[in-house]
């Protein structure tokens, strides 16, 4: 896919069709979203498997904690440099 700076618009190279590039970056997440779904169950089958169950999901409470707080601190800044 060639990018034309201008337009901010992505075209095929065949066909030459136009894409918004705001598609293409939401296709983008929603792939790097589901592959990381499929890897975090990937990883929920083997702590299964192995019995590890119980320290899976703490280490993941973990990380979905940690990613709050820095979401929080994000917000935070957002708020304190929009006044």
């Amino acid at each position: 896919m060639i990018a034309s700076a201008p337009s901010l618009k992505v075209i095929e190279p065949r066909g030459g069709r136009v894409i918004p590039t705001e598609d293409v970056r939401g296709a983008m997440w929603t792939m790097i979203g589901v592959a990381a779904a499929a890897y975090l169950l990937l990883l929920a089958r083997s702590a299964w498997k192995q019995g590890e169950m119980r320290q899976f999901l703490r280490s993941l409470a973990i990380v979905a904690a940690l990613c709050v707080l820095v979401a929080g601190a994000v917000l935070v800044a957002m708020l304190l440099d929009s006044r």
